[in-house]
């Protein structure tokens, strides 16, 4: 009776494709809010789930809080002069790769912080490819990325001209 009258209303009922057990979105959003963020904190002993949920947070609560948690990130990558083992190199790429997404979202309401942000993790592609005994590989890739995506955020910023050339001529 109830899908009769949602498709009455004209909405459709969800149609699926394949099993209930598949991982898709639609099923994940099936189990609810709250089993989903229970499901979350349990898997928050792992760093890199627990790094991606306090920048979620960070991100719903504030842009200013955002800057200040990927700052605080990108100061300790900088910081650090250790070599980066053949092994945790995706771990570190995954991890580089997160800030440089979060600071891409970011660059949707404070353009002008995701810029400078942007700029600082650039300025960390020397110092970290130096730590790598081959440079290629998915590290280098999030340098790319992060270089490919400077002109789109500078555009909604609007930098001073002399200034973002003076900052650019730095590295």
């Amino acid at each position: 009776m109830a899908r009769k009258a949602a498709a009455t209303a004209g909405d459709k009922p969800k149609v699926r494709k394949g099993s209930k057990t598949t991982l898709s979105e639609a099923n994940l959003a099936d189990l609810g809010a709250e089993r989903l963020a229970a499901i979350l904190l349990d898997l928050s002993s792992d760093s890199h789930v627990k790094r991606v949920l306090r920048l979620e947070l960070f991100a719903e609560a504030s842009s200013e809080g955002l800057a200040l948690e990927i700052s605080k990130r990108l100061a300790t990558i900088g910081k650090s002069s250790s070599r980066i083992h053949w092994r945790k190199r995706p771990a570190f790429a995954r991890d580089l790769d997160l800030h440089r997404r979060m600071i891409e979202r970011l660059a949707q309401d404070d353009a002008t912080a995701a810029l400078n942000l942007m700029l600082d993790l650039l300025d960390l592609a020397s110092p970290t490819l130096d730590r790598l005994s081959q440079p290629d590989g998915p590290i280098g890739d999030v340098f790319l990325a992060a270089r490919d995506s400077i002109a789109a955020i500078a555009e909604k910023a609007v930098p001073e001209p002399i200034a973002l050339a003076e900052r650019t001529a730095r590295r």
